[in-house]
């Protein structure tokens, strides 16, 4: 592996570092403005409810959370077995971009 370290000069490796640093800030950026302004719009929606009709709002947040807590037992059980396999996929990646490993295999 140290090997690999040595075919390359350091600027080809922080160049590739840098450039998938770059990607990864375009791909987070617009993520995380579009989390917050769907948070800020779900707060403005539930306090519109409420004033229009709180017995409602009530019944529809009872379904929501009985919706979530389905979701979260299928995600527990689907959870350990996906994380692995991500793991495996990404640090293959990971080697192939930065270190020239193939990815097929």
């Amino acid at each position: 592996m140290v090997s690999q370290y040595d075919q390359r000069r350091t600027g080809d490796l922080l160049s590739r570092v840098g450039a998938d640093t770059t990607l990864l800030r375009a791909v987070v950026t617009p993520g995380l403005f579009e989390t917050v302004t769907g948070a800020i719009m779900m707060v403005g929606a539930a306090i519109g409810m409420i004033l229009i009709d709180a017995v409602l709002f009530a019944i529809t947040a009872v379904g929501m959370a009985a919706g979530l807590g389905v979701a979260i037992v299928f995600t527990r059980r689907v959870r350990p077995g996906a994380g692995r396999k991500l793991r495996h996929v990404v640090c293959r990646a990971v080697c192939a971009r930065l270190i020239g490993f193939p990815e097929a295999g």
